[in-house]
């Protein structure tokens, strides 16, 4: 056998599908990993070259990328800069500034824990997500079956018998026609030309503030981000990066959010000419109310990371219990949707038997 043709399932699928850079799980734990290495008095270069050795998953990759770049002289902070699938921009300017004032374990110790906030956080609205996801899928696919397998034998059976099928049963076979196919396909090219428009430089703000204004899960997902943005600007500030700077950074993690990605345009060009933070904070209706009198109080204490931690704290909690609410209503409808649909079909199914087995 050639060569070319020995390779399993598994290596083509590491050859073709190699993941490009670190997950944000992957980010944690290499962050933690590094951290105690260097707490327990390893130089960095070390540290992360022992990362690397043996590891042959995309964190092993990631280490042997960044020890390579170590070892021809760039700074730590600019070979994490090289790596921008693995460590977003927020992440290496948080080491550049613990490189410049000697403390890279403690700025590490401290996007540890941003990150494992943030992670947490998306854990929790992924496992919300699991069980209403669980019930559509089950209910399609049941639905499916039925339709596409159990209808045609008995509508061929009852057809052959010379038993004309109820009108529920031509109702639901109708769907499964071609015409029916084709009306989904041409009802799909609205939805699909609508989400192409959303990229448009010129309508996809227009689309994306709509969006995130007057649909609910747009207003969760500008939350969302507001959450990781206040998240990111406290760590920064906190680490020392100067206000205006910080809030930049700030910026590029929230321009997810249309929404959110202008009010800290808007507030960068408010600070930039003198005005206080709280009151920028205030004329933007994507951050909540009590941030700016939080903030007014930090910029006479000079806390401020202590207080957007806060906020961010109260943030997550809100949104917590917003998914636990939308969950709890959640699966009650939707189980009873599900009964409707596949009690109605199955009615549809068993009309046809019994009008053949009626005398």
């Amino acid at each position: 056998m050639p060569a070319r043709w020995k390779y399993s399932v598994v290596e083509w699928h590491g050859r073709w599908f190699r993941q490009k850079g670190l997950n944000s799980e992957q980010l944690l734990g290499l962050t933690v990993r590094l951290e105690t290495l260097l707490r327990c008095g390893m130089t960095l270069g070390s540290a992360v070259d022992a990362l690397g050795r043996g590891d042959e998953s995309v964190v092993g990759d990631t280490c042997r990328a960044l020890s390579k770049s170590l070892q021809v002289g760039h700074s730590f902070s600019k070979s994490l800069a090289r790596l921008p699938d693995s460590f977003p921009s927020e992440y290496y300017r948080v080491v550049e500034v613990g490189e410049a004032t000697g403390t890279i374990d403690s700025c590490l110790r401290r996007l540890a824990a941003t990150l494992e906030r943030q992670n947490r956080t998306m854990r929790a609205l992924k496992s919300a997500l699991v069980y209403p996801t669980f019930l559509l899928i089950s209910c399609a696919a049941m639905v499916f079956v039925i339709l596409f397998f159990v209808f045609p034998m008995i509508v061929k059976v009852t057809a052959d018998a010379g038993v004309e099928p109820p009108a529920l049963t031509r109702a639901l076979l109708f769907l499964t026609s071609p015409k029916m196919l084709l009306l989904l396909c041409l009802a799909a090219i609205p939805a699909l030309g609508l989400l192409a428009a959303s990229r448009h430089p010129v309508a996809g703000p227009h689309i994306r503030r709509f969006y995130e204004e007057y649909t609910p899960m747009g207003e969760f997902h500008a939350q969302t981000r507001v959450l990781i943005s206040i998240r990111q600007l406290a760590l920064m500030i906190e680490c020392g990066i100067p206000l205006l700077k910080a809030l930049n950074y700030a910026y590029l993690v929230g321009q997810e959010s249309i929404l959110v990605k202008e009010a800290y345009d808007q507030i960068c060009r408010e600070v930039r000419v003198g005005a206080l933070l709280g009151e920028s904070f205030s004329r933007q209706a994507v951050f909540p109310a009590f941030l700016s009198g939080m903030l007014a109080v930090s910029d006479e204490l000079g806390d401020t990371h202590r207080s957007l931690y806060r906020v961010a704290d109260l943030i997550e909690s809100n949104l917590n219990d917003k998914v636990g609410m939308v969950t709890a209503v959640l699966e009650p409808i939707l189980m009873g949707c599900m009964g409707v649909v596949i009690g109605t079909t199955m009615v549809a199914a068993f009309l046809p038997i019994y009008n053949l087995i009626q005398p």
